[in-house]
């Protein structure tokens, strides 16, 4: 079971939301620093000319993840979730990003305790960055694994969802950690309750992953 990180792992938008909250600016500035972000996937020097722009200092992506990381929080029950599963499955991560961003992400969550360092694939790091499938192919050999006995979980429809099973492997779309928890609790010993149907139809592949499981977010 692979897991992508933000988003999935700790809800991103939720630690976002509370650092503009915390940067003492107007609530049209906050609006236009989130749309800029993108939940993670906006443009990064123009989210930091805006910042500095309103706050009249600089900031760099070194900057910004130790701004970040001190709004971000383990939802509880998922540990205890992941630590069911790992007596059932093998547990692995893929994330795009900054090796380093990354790695101070599940180290402030304490997520490297759940995660062995080799079994954690950062983009910078493999080479790759999904939505290409050679990033899901190069985790399903490090983990000695066929495409079709690996199962993803993701926030993104493009990038996770329909990039891993046109990988070959299964996929799940959650939208946040709790909707995780929701997800991996429903599984059978054989992945039961996820349908292995690879289909690059998004929508498709949304509902008939996620058919019946409500969702908490």
């Amino acid at each position: 079971m692979v897991f992508d990180l933000d988003q999935t792992l700790f809800d991103r938008q939720l630690a976002f939301d509370r650092w503009t909250d915390s940067l003492n600016v107007s609530h049209r500035d906050r609006t236009r620093l989130r749309t800029l972000d993108q939940n993670g996937s906006g443009d990064r020097l123009e989210l930091f000319a805006e910042y500095g722009s309103m706050k009249g200092e600089t900031i760099d992506q070194r900057g910004f993840v130790r701004a970040l990381v001190q709004f971000i929080e383990l939802h509880r029950g998922l540990v205890a979730s992941l630590q069911r599963l790992r007596e059932r499955f093998h547990l692995a991560v893929l994330t795009n990003g900054g090796t380093e961003t990354q790695h101070a992400k599940l180290r402030f969550l304490a997520l490297d305790q759940v995660f062995s360092a080799d079994r954690i694939f950062v983009s910078q790091q493999i080479g790759f960055s999904k939505p290409d499938r050679r990033a899901f192919d190069r985790v399903a050999a490090a983990l000695d694994t066929p495409a079709h006995q690996c199962l993803y979980f993701g926030d993104r429809v493009d990038t996770d969802i329909t990039a891993a099973r046109k990988a070959g492997w299964m996929a799940c779309h959650v939208r946040c950690p709790a909707d995780l928890i929701v997800q991996v609790n429903s599984l059978g010993p054989n992945f039961d309750g996820v349908d292995p149907i690879k289909d690059s139809n998004a929508e498709g592949s949304l509902s008939r992953s996620t058919e019946g499981v409500a969702h908490p977010c």
